[in-house]
């Protein structure tokens, strides 16, 4: 309470306070600069800039220099740097700048401003890759470290090439925020491309596009079940990767969304409640803390209920993570479970990547949807137009919209039999529709097709 006070004080009367640490995290941003004064050194003062970087600073007349950002240093610190500043003169460097570990220096960049959600996890990929270094001070970390631990992550195929060229991208910003705040004198990261390999960074329109791709991914569905091809702990890991990878495919869910379901957000409707129509209300499911912030709720289809009601962890938190040692793993363990499985699926020469599974979502329910906005409401993309209060509505819909999409899609999994081409899902889960088409039919239904995929039905 004290700290607020201080700070209205401050607004109102403009006057010098006692710098606090605690008071510092109080100063909000404005629609401008400004500066708040030390009561107890006076030609110290704190800079909040409309971002909402706070930073010290020490004046002697015309003459201005910035200490330090207030999340490097203390008040106290501050204090000392600015007394020792004013004894030496303003232009002198004597002041020697605290140096961060690898892991602090992450975490101040990425408290530094309002990044969005998603390029936070760009940031604790890097702690990711370069984790054997988190407690080394940044200035002791060389250059040619970079290189080898790049290059190797590289020629091992830890991580996909995206992945690798966020990480260059990111280091590199938090060594340049260092530079910036004189803490360090160079980055490293600069030019590092130049001694790596080229990444090849063309993932980002890869989808299940033709029937072979469709094809492929059922061999590797297949495959998956019979526990062959892919190395992973246990026979376990390999029904999950393969259940998460086909509800992305399904619901168009990222794969994070898919990973943080948990039982408690899965409504089973166990009293019967009936809609407008008097029909009972199916299962819903709801992914909270979304890409925009905001809860993203679906009924279920049939299939849906069945993929969650086979997963073995009912009687834990999260409906889709793996069980070691009597517990669920982490979210990352799992991510690397599926990113592991999906190593073995090829599309058109290159690996295929979890959220491929949103853009093949994307691609066939705008082929299904009877109106564009069907897509945006099942995929959860931000619409100014759209207002709370058709929520409900829009929750409703997304039931008509998952059963045409799957309608669609579930045309392209079958087997081919003597007499009869056997179709649907029924082929990757258990208990799920298939349909035997007459050889004759689908040659006649083929023709008519004329070769295009796209407006192949069966």
């Amino acid at each position: 309470m004290g700290t607020q006070s201080n700070v209205k004080q401050f607004k109102k009367k403009a006057e010098r306070i006692k710098l606090t640490d605690k008071l510092i995290e109080g100063l909000k941003p404005r629609a401008k600069d400004y500066s708040v004064k030390d009561d107890a050194v006076s030609e110290l003062s704190v800079r909040v800039r409309i971002s909402g970087n706070r930073a010290f600073y020490v004046q002697k007349g015309q003459k201005k220099k910035k200490i330090a950002d207030c999340a490097l240093i203390t008040v106290s610190e501050a204090r000392r740097d600015a007394v020792k500043l004013l004894a030496l003169g303003l232009d002198s460097k004597q002041v020697a700048k605290p140096v961060p570990s690898f892991y602090e220096a992450v975490e101040r960049y990425k408290t530094s401003r309002a990044f969005a959600k998603g390029y936070i996890s760009n940031v604790n990929q890097v702690l990711r890759v370069f984790r054997a270094i988190r407690d080394k001070p940044i200035n002791e970390i060389s250059r040619d470290f970079f290189k080898k631990r790049l290059l190797k992550a590289i020629n091992n195929e830890e991580f996909t090439d995206a992945t690798l060229d966020s990480v260059i991208n990111v280091t590199s910003a938090v060594y340049s925020y260092q530079v910036a705040d004189e803490a360090i004198v160079d980055n490293p990261l600069i030019g590092i491309r130049k001694v790596l390999p080229k990444l090849k960074i063309n993932v980002r329109q890869q989808r299940l596009h033709t029937q072979q791709h469709f094809r492929a991914f059922q061999q590797w569905y297949w495959s998956t079940k019979e526990g062959g091809g892919i190395s992973l702990q246990n026979t376990k890991d390999f029904y999950m990767v393969k259940d998460v990878c086909l509800f992305m495919l399904l619901t168009g869910l990222r794969v994070n969304e898919v990973l943080k379901l948990k039982w408690d957000d899965v409504w089973v409707n166990a009293e019967g409640e009936l809609d407008l129509n008097g029909r009972r209300l199916p299962r819903t499911l709801t992914i909270r803390d979304t890409k925009n912030k905001t809860d993203h709720t679906l009924q279920c289809t049939a299939l849906m209920n069945k993929l969650i009601h086979q997963q073995p962890t009912a009687d834990y938190e999260y409906v889709f993570r793996a069980i070691n040692r009597g517990k669920q793993v982490s979210d990352n363990a799992m991510y690397m479970r599926v990113h592991k499985g999906l190593s073995s699926l090829v599309i058109d020469g290159d690996k295929f990547n979890p959220h491929s599974f949103r853009r093949t979502f994307a691609h066939w329910c705008a082929q299904s949807a009877k109106h564009p906005s069907d897509v945006k409401i099942a995929m959860n993309h931000k619409d100014n137009s759209v207002t709370e209060a058709y929520i409900g509505e829009l929750v409703q819909k997304t039931l008509k919209i998952l059963q045409a999409y799957e309608n669609l899609i579930e045309k392209f999994f079958y087997v081919d039999e003597d007499e009869y081409r056997v179709v649907g899902f029924g082929l990757l889960v258990e208990g799920a529709g298939t349909d035997f088409i007459p050889k004759e039919e689908l040659e006649l239904s083929q023709a008519e097709a004329a070769g295009s995929f796209e407006n192949y039905y069966f």
